[in-house]
């Protein structure tokens, strides 16, 4: 059996906010704004001119997206 040497790769804490990266670790807040940043980028390459707006209900996890 061959020994895999593992690769570590280049890691920034801005990764998560880089439409271009595949894999990446994030929090549920987190994804909620790489949603609506890859969204964003898709209506830009259309052509389109488009705002982001997020609401929630009191309490809710996403209150802290202010």
């Amino acid at each position: 059996m061959a020994a895999e040497t593992a690769r570590l790769r280049d890691v920034a804490l801005d990764d998560k906010y880089d439409p271009s990266k595949d894999r990446i670790f994030i929090t549920g807040t987190q994804a909620i704004i790489r949603m609506l940043l890859m969204q964003h980028e898709r209506d830009r390459r259309a052509g389109l001119n488009t705002a982001g707006f997020v609401s929630g209900y009191r309490g809710s996890p996403i209150g802290a997206l202010d």
